[in-house]
């Protein structure tokens, strides 16, 4: 089976259509662009393009949530002292990634670095604020598996995050574990001009202060070492197959890791389908002894309300924006593609 180890730059162009932004092949040498283009966020939270397996896609920068304002600090050294020169920097921090998913198909555990990924697509859609990415995997076994997710941050609720993640299995039954967590763990980063990828600094700034399994939930809370900054983040994770609906998890994870893992037996052609709903409290909104708390809250409400009702709040929300925001270009796409993009 040919690997996707070396997988070449083809720097295919970014479609152009009025209402969306669309990735027709993937290109790790463009990857660390298309993590800013393909961002979603609310103003408040912003999550970056990276795909939710992570660093195992070629060419992932910074596969990394940030809250607006959330930042640690460090002291500036001066070889020669001198009056009002500053004294300590400012840096943003990323916070745990509460959208990471792996999985595996029988043995094989998925990893777009073997096999071949066929079809693979990616879309931004301005009027829905989903960001929709689809593609199959070949396995090196010669497995077939149709893999499809939709992101969003909501503007509704301010400190929620939904995912729906789905698995199809092509080419006979099998047997499909998959995990969702918080993802707390340090990446090494190190010392960059390039804004996209950060300090190491920024890299080993976040302490955990305590972590919660409540209710089908996962909640940690982490501090920043230098800016005293919390921030409390909530995960709860469903999964259900179309021959059996909902099936039951378990408590996966260690340490800064931690989620859920399911395993269930699907037939040729059938859908396994993931809705993670994870959420972000911080202490510059609240007091830290009430931010595990809130944030379990607020990710509970979302979780019971479900994706689908997530998605059409979202819908309407934008729908409204547009109707005053919009600004009309006819007879050239690739301009008011670029201009609802930047509204």
């Amino acid at each position: 089976m040919k690997s996707n180890e070396h997988m070449p730059h083809d720097h295919t162009p970014l479609g152009v259509a009025p209402w969306c932004l669309i990735d027709t092949g993937f290109d790790a040498g463009r990857a660390a662009l298309h993590e800013t283009l393909f961002c979603v966020g609310n103003g408040r939270i912003g999550l970056r393009g990276a795909h939710e397996e992570g660093a195992c896609w070629p060419g992932t920068e910074q596969d990394a949530i940030y809250i607006n304002g959330f930042h640690d600090v460090e002291d500036i050294h001066y070889p020669e002292n001198a009056h009002s020169l500053p004294r300590q920097n400012q840096f943003i921090v990323a916070v745990p990634n509460g959208k990471a998913v792996w999985w595996r198909i029988d043995e094989e555990t998925f990893d777009p670095r073997t096999g071949v990924i066929e079809g693979f697509e990616r879309t931004l859609d301005f009027e829905s604020g989903m960001l929709t990415r689809a593609f199959v995997w070949v396995s090196p076994n010669g497995r077939r598996v149709a893999v499809t997710s939709h992101r969003m941050v909501s503007f509704e609720r301010e400190a929620v995050c939904a995912l729906r993640y789905e698995i199809r299995v092509l080419d006979g039954a099998a047997r499909i574990t998959i995990s969702s967590a918080i993802d707390a763990r340090a990446h090494e980063m190190e010392a960059s001009d390039d804004p996209r990828v950060g300090s190491a600094n920024a890299a080993k700034a976040l302490v955990e202060v305590a972590a919660e399994r409540m209710l089908g939930q996962v909640v940690l809370l982490h501090r920043a070492k230098h800016s005293g900054l919390a921030v409390a983040t909530a995960l709860h994770s469903q999964l259900r197959t179309e021959k059996h609906g909902l099936a039951s998890g378990e408590d996966a994870g260690a340490a800064a890791c931690l989620g859920h893992r399911f395993e269930v037996e699907v037939v040729q052609g059938e859908c396994l389908q993931l809705d993670k709903t994870f959420g972000f409290v911080t202490s510059q909104h609240a007091a830290q002894d009430e931010l595990m708390a809130l944030a379990s809250r607020a990710v509970d409400e979302a979780a019971l309300a479900g994706f689908d009702l997530l998605c059409a709040e979202q819908r309407a929300y934008l729908w409204r924006f547009w109707q005053d925001a919009d600004v009309r270009i006819e007879g050239d796409d690739a301009m008011q593609q670029g201009l609802r993009f930047n509204l």
